[in-house]
């Protein structure tokens, strides 16, 4: 992939000055900045003066970081803030894990030990909890959280990680945070978790940024907001703009993860043909391509195919019309139009994850079962071959295809607040418990989506 084709740099300003939160947040960060052509700045010492964490939730004082230092740089901004809750305790250590014994790490763990002395293993129960945002000067404020489950250890184990890493048993990993290497401890963190669900938001923060798709296509990959002129023109509104914003979303972030593992593939046409997949179904592009451009062929359904000739004219990528002409399900029994690229299968796949909200590729399709019984030949056929793509993106991730789901739903449950929100706003939202209910497994928020015409 080559850049952005901007020659100004732009940067994006990590609100911390904690070494291990800087490590751990940079090569979660990479496959979005990389592709926007972004420099990470982190605060030094000095700059910090005059914050303050006093807020008593997460995701209050990870909005006071972004507000501050958005508004004392003038930069995009991203604060975060952790700690560990202990049920024995209360939720004790929570906001104030990192000042909890009033020393430092080592303090923090003795005494955090010694609350705990006498009490048995099944009541050891604690999690790791994170929330970050994202803020630009005069842009809204998106919130993210993550949480991972495990005990506390008796006696620390390790020698890795930072902080309470030594005492905490990973549920998901079976040992402690400071035994297992950095790119594990990736996989299932909270601060991982909350990172790559807000990390795709960097596309819709610089988001008059456009793109070319490299190689032999050389054509436009429309950044976020040319996405959105083009939705408004073709007047699509409604139900129907929530479900694009929904699929771009979850397309962008499938992408995302794909390049973090290795592959190759492109964040930004995957998010443009994701948003922009179902424009065909708007009144405007019907009247300016009447007879619908020719009619599709066998293999491409109607709408998918209005919707990339649309596109096409507009000079778009084959990156970007390719995936939006096979979206449809009749697509998927087609040897000339299976998806075969990594944006074409995540479009798809995204495409058929989102309803009214994240359901999953079985409610999904039961839905569509019962909204177009005149089309149940093709959704049977269709059926095994979402399945194989969707189990292809998620072992190329490595991870299980229920895990995919899961990170991918964590998308839909970032909070968008406007320009003028600030920590007590955030609070207010309840991102925490978007996060509980994503990660008991429990679906995201709900969206409005349009209900007009299968994607057959």
């Amino acid at each position: 992939m080559d850049g952005t084709g901007s020659a100004s740099p732009q940067f994006l300003l990590l609100a911390t000055t904690n070494p291990g939160k800087v490590r751990e947040a940079g090569p979660l960060l990479a496959p979005a900045t990389s592709r926007l052509g972004l420099t990470v700045r982190v605060l030094q010492p000095g700059d910090a003066e005059g914050l303050s964490e006093d807020r008593e939730t997460f995701a209050g004082n990870a909005v006071t970081k972004a507000l501050w230092a958005a508004r004392r740089f003038g930069l995009p901004s991203l604060g975060e803030d952790s700690g560990l809750e202990v049920d024995a305790l209360s939720g004790a250590p929570g906001v104030r894990s990192a000042r909890f014994s009033g020393g430092g790490t080592e303090e923090n763990i003795r005494l955090l030990l010694e609350r705990l002395a006498g009490v048995p293993d099944a009541r050891r129960t604690a999690r790791f909890r994170a929330a970050a945002a994202l803020k630009a000067p005069g842009g809204p404020l998106f919130i993210s959280e993550g949480l991972t489950e495990g005990v506390i250890l008796t006696e620390p184990r390790g020698d890795g990680g930072f902080g309470y890493d030594p005492v905490f048993l990973s549920a998901d990993l079976g040992r402690s945070f400071a035994e297992v290497s950095r790119e594990e401890k990736s996989r299932v963190s909270h601060r991982a978790r909350a990172l790559r669900a807000l990390r795709g938001y960097l596309f819709e923060v610089f988001g008059d940024r456009d793109f070319t798709a490299g190689g032999s296509d050389g054509g436009l990959v429309p950044g976020h907001a040319r996405c959105l002129a083009d939705l408004s023109e073709a007047g699509v509104s409604g139900g129907l703009l929530s479900h694009l914003v929904a699929v771009g979303r979850v397309a962008r972030e499938a992408a995302l993860l794909l390049a973090e593992n290795g592959q190759d593939v492109d964040p930004a046409a995957a998010a443009a043909a994701g948003l922009l997949h179902d424009v065909g179904k708007s009144a405007g592009v019907g009247r300016e391509l009447p007879g619908r451009a020719g009619g599709p062929p066998p293999g491409v359904c109607a709408h998918a195919w209005v919707s990339a000739e649309w596109l096409r004219r507009r000079g778009y990528a084959r990156k970007v019309t390719r995936p939006v002409m096979v979206h449809g399900l009749d697509s998927l029994s087609s040897d000339r139009f299976y998806p075969a690229t990594w944006e074409e299968k995540v479009v798809v796949l995204s495409d058929k994850l989102v309803e009214d909200r994240f359901v999953g590729l079985s409610k999904r399709i039961d839905g569509l079962r019962r909204r177009h019984p005149e089309a149940a030949d093709v959704i049977e056929r269709s059926e095994p071959y979402l399945r194989r793509i969707e189990a292809e993106v998620a072992r190329a991730c490595g991870v299980t295809a229920e895990e995919l789901g899961r990170h991918l739903a964590s998308v839909l449950a970032v909070e968008v607040l406007p320009a003028g929100a600030g920590a007590r706003e955030a609070e207010a939202a309840g991102v925490d418990r978007s996060a509980r209910a994503l990660y008991t497994g429990l679906a995201g928020p709900r969206l409005d989506v349009p209900g007009d015409t299968p994607d057959t």
